[in-house]
Order: C-alpha cells, then sequence, then structure tokens
C-alpha cells in the first residue's frame, strides 16, 4: 500500500515538472508573439505615415492631367478600355470622385449601334452636366439617345442616312461632318446660327440644305462636281475649301463657264481643288479669290504637258500671292515649278503612284509586253505617256548630276 502511494506521488511530481516546462515554452513564445506584433505595428504606423505622392497633389492638378490623358477635343476617346475616361474611375476612390467631378471628361461621345453603347452615351451625356457635346455617331438610332440634350450638339459627325435626321434647333452647333453613301430623300440643318465648318463625303448638293452663307471652311470629298460647284455662290465667308470631286459621265458638262457668273471669295485662304478634268479649268477662272496664299491642284488639270502656262494664267487672273503650292500627279519636279514660279516660297510636288499603271487602252501589244516585263502594269496612253514623260525628266536629271561630277 506504501509503495503504491509513492509511485503515485512520483507520477504527480513528474506531471507537475512538465507542466512547468509547457508553462515556459509559452512564455517564452509569448514574448516571441508581442514582439512580432510589435514589431507589426512599427511598419503599420510607417505605413501609414507614407503616402503616394500622385495622390498628394491637389486635385486641380489631377483633374488638368485628366484632361491631358484624352484626345484633343472635339476627338472622342473610347468608350471602353485604357484610353476611356471611365478607366479613371477605377483606380482609387479618389480619382473616381476627381474624374466624376470633371464635366469636360465626359464631352466627347462616340456611338456605336448595340444597347450597351447607348446606355454609356447618356451616361456620360449626363456627367457631362452642361459642357457643349462632341457626338459621332454611324446609326439614327443611336443618335436618338442624345437628342434630350440636341441643345448642347457643338460638333456632329453623322455616318447615317440624313432623310432620317430631324433637323431642328442646334443653336451651339459650329462643325458638321456628314459621310453617307446613300441620301435619297433631300434634308435641312438650317437653325444651327454659329455652323462655321462642314465636311461632306459621298453625295450631292442638292441632297442637303445648310446655311452656306454663314460657312468659313467646307471640305467635299467624293462627290460629283456638277452639283457643288454652283454652292461656291452661296459661301461668300469661306475662308478655307477643299474640293475633291469628280464627272459623272464624259459626256456631262460640269460647269457651264460660258454663262457663269463669277464666284468671289474674298476671305479665301486656303484652296485644294483635285479634279483631273480639264473641263472644270475654266470654272477656277471664275474665282475671285485675291486673299488666296495656299493652293494644292492636280497636274492633269492644268495640262499633263505644259502645265506653267495654265497656272501662270491662273494666277495672273486670280491677282493673288500664293506662297504655298501642292501639285498632285506631277511630271514635272518641284525645282521645275521654282524656277517658272519664283516668288513662290514653299511649292511640293507628288508624283503619280507606279501602281496605277493598270489596264490597257490604245496602247499596242508590244509596248504593253515590253512595260510588263519591266514589272510595270499601263492604265492606258495617258499613263504611258507619263511614264515616258517621267523616265525623260529623270534622265535629264541623272545627265545635270553627272556633268556637275
Amino acid at each position: 500500500m506504501l509503495q503504491y502511494m509513492e509511485n503515485d506521488r512520483a507520477l504527480l511530481a513528474k506531471k507537475d515538472e512538465q507542466i512547468l516546462k509547457i508553462e515556459e515554452q509559452i512564455f517564452a513564445l509569448e514574448q516571441k508573439l508581442n514582439e512580432l506584433r510589435a514589431a507589426r505595428h512599427t511598419l503599420q504606423m510607417r505605413l501609414q505615415m507614407y503616402k503616394y505622392p500622385v495622390l498628394s497633389l491637389p486635385n486641380e492638378i489631377v483633374a488638368e492631367i485628366f484632361g491631358q490623358f484624352l484626345p484633343t477635343y472635339p476627338t472622342p476617346p473610347e468608350s471602353r478600355g485604357t484610353l476611356s475616361p471611365t478607366n479613371l474611375t477605377q483606380i482609387c476612390r479618389q480619382w473616381r470622385e476627381i474624374a466624376l467631378g470633371i464635366p469636360s471628361l465626359w464631352r466627347a461621345i462616340k456611338l456605336f449601334p448595340h444597347p450597351k453603347s447607348h446606355s454609356t452615351a447618356a451616361l456620360w451625356a449626363q456627367r457631362s452636366a452642361s459642357c457643349p457635346l462632341s457626338i459621332d455617331a454611324v446609326h439614327v438610332q443611336s443618335l436618338s439617345v442624345l437628342l434630350p440634350h440636341r441643345l448642347r450638339w457643338e460638333h456632329l459627325s453623322l455616318g447615317l442616312r440624313l432623310d432620317r435626321f430631324e433637323g431642328g434647333s442646334l443653336p451651339l452647333l459650329r462643325s458638321l461632318q456628314l459621310s453617307t453613301d446613300y441620301c435619297h430623300y433631300p434634308a435641312k440643318i438650317d437653325n444651327a446660327p454659329l455652323l462655321r465648318k462642314v465636311f461632306i463625303r459621298g453625295f450631292d448638293a442638292d441632297k442637303i440644305t445648310l446655311p452656306w452663307e454663314r460657312l468659313t471652311t467646307l471640305s467635299v470629298t467624293q462627290a460629283y462636281a456638277s452639283t457643288w460647284l454652283p454652292i461656291l455662290q452661296q459661301t461668300p465667308q469661306l475662308v478655307h475649301c477643299v474640293l475633291q470631286l469628280r464627272v459623272q459621265y464624259e459626256y456631262d458638262q460640269p460647269y457651264d463657264s460660258a454663262h457663269a457668273p463669277e464666284i468671289p471669295l474674298l476671305r479665301l485662304e486656303s484652296l485644294e481643288f483635285e479634279c483631273r478634268d480639264k473641263r472644270l479649268r475654266e470654272f477656277l477662272h471664275h474665282l475671285v479669290v485675291p486673299s488666296l496664299r495656299f493652293l494644292k491642284l492636280d497636274e492633269d488639270l492644268l495640262g499633263m504637258n505644259k502645265p506653267f502656262s495654265p497656272l501662270r494664267s491662273l494666277l495672273s487672273n486670280w491677282n493673288c500671292t500664293i506662297e504655298d503650292l501642292r501639285i498632285n500627279n506631277s511630271v514635272f519636279t518641284e525645282a521645275s515649278y521654282r524656277t517658272e514660279f519664283p516668288s513662290i516660297k514653299h511649292v511640293v510636288c507628288g508624283d503619280l503612284p507606279l501602281h496605277a499603271f493598270v489596264q490597257c487602252d490604245y496602247i499596242s501589244e508590244l509596248v504593253v509586253f515590253r512595260m510588263c516585263m519591266l514589272g510595270l502594269r499601263v492604265y492606258n496612253a495617258r499613263t504611258l505617256n507619263i511614264f515616258i514623260l517621267r523616265l525623260h525628266r529623270d534622265v535629264q536629271q541623272l545627265a545635270e548630276a553627272t556633268n556637275k561630277h
């Protein structure tokens, strides 16, 4: 009995010793844990004291940076993705508040024909507050989303059928871009007192009514000359004019020079007239452009073989001081033009590209065969003549360079 009790006491003492060792280990671990907690607290305090430099900038500076992030107004930014102003609202709460507080970030809107684009456009229009709007739309249903904001439209680019576009009052509209291949019914945009710039591609002047008398910039491309040339009688305020016109049929009379009056464009400073039909040369002689400084023409319009005399006659008739001359599809060199017109400060000539030589018309099969052997393709007799003239020009330049050496 006594032996049993002695063994029991020894076992209890051993358990007490084990507990004491465990408590010592716990104490040591608690000390280590406290040290780690203290180190963590120190690091947290240091992090809280640190601020990212960009987040310390005044909101006005950040707003200016955001404005520079976007394309120059009125060009619309992307509606989604990295280059969208929406991306600025997803960086942090501070930037989101700043971006949503800048109406000008949301004033240029590009519309696509799908519902998500429509909802995005409506949201941006709301965020833009009272800012004037720049709108780029390719579908009439898309444009209808922004009709409630039409009084703020400042720049409008449309790629839709204008006969489905209801004009109405556009009091802030300053520029209009129309790009469509089809316009069946005449459209009217005449209640736009601030409209000054118009850019049109692909349809005729008789399909639209605009306040022509107020325009200072007019650009017309891929359209027929017969409908657009008379419009210039109604545009006395033009300062810049671009006309890239074509004649529909060879037997058409694009301009009645015998009965046409003079066209006074007294403020016109730059004219780009790109049309290769020589019948339109007489139209240019009817222009009264004393302020013209920049001129761009097709050499074909002047005469492929002897363009200098027609150009000299034209400039003399205009009685203006051309400072910058650009010649498209040129056979003659810039040096030739500078020699003939020494008073013009800047002359640039653009060659007809070699890929234009395609098709065969009035050319002997032997000549065509030899041209193809040289790797060239031929349009017609005219392009072959251009090729020969250019080859002659290059030979002359090579001879001059050889003589100098």
